[in-house]
């Protein structure tokens, strides 16, 4: 797995409203994308969500 094949953003409607949520991989600091995001040894895991409406 790698980054380029993840998916950059998902979107789901939750009580009416369009939610849109992303992970992102990044190094233990984080700081930098995680050298190997299958290894959680060496990587935070950082969950996005968000309204629609405020993108």
């Amino acid at each position: 797995m790698t980054l380029d094949s993840q998916p950059v953003c998902r979107a789901a409607h939750w009580r009416k409203v369009q939610v849109f949520w992303k992970w992102d991989y990044y190094d233990l600091d984080l700081q930098m994308h995680s050298p190997d995001p299958t290894d959680e040894t060496v990587t935070a895991r950082v969950l996005t969500v968000m309204l629609a409406d405020e993108y």
